[in-house]
């Protein structure tokens, strides 16, 4: 366990038969916000200047999935598996890349 993820090996991807120390999850998030800064933080920008409602909308909507997922495992309705959790994980990180982007141009 580490500041960075969990590191459960069952829900990490293995890569030559090691094990990596960050879930898949956590995989998805990292790469998604990384993704999200460096490609989408303008358009992010431009929709919130456009429509601040549509904005929030759009970046709260990326995070049902991964809210859907984690309540799902967590009540043991279903077991998720990591190309779930990576792909939720993405599309969370991504929003909320956008999401820093938007409050660090509204302040600075």
């Amino acid at each position: 366990m580490s500041l960075l993820c969990h590191g459960r090996p069952e829900r990490c991807f293995a890569i030559g038969g090691k094990r990596m120390p960050i879930c898949s999850r956590c995989t998805g998030i990292y790469i998604g916000v990384i993704f999200g800064l460096i490609f989408l933080s303008g358009a992010v920008w431009n929709l919130y200047l456009q429509d601040r409602v549509l904005a929030f909308l759009l970046l709260l909507s990326t995070l049902v999935p991964i809210a859907i997922d984690g309540m799902l495992q967590f009540f043991a309705l279903i077991k998720s598996n990591n190309a779930r959790r990576f792909f939720t994980g993405l599309l969370a990180g991504i929003g909320t890349s956008g999401a820093l982007f938007v409050v660090y141009r509204s302040f600075f």
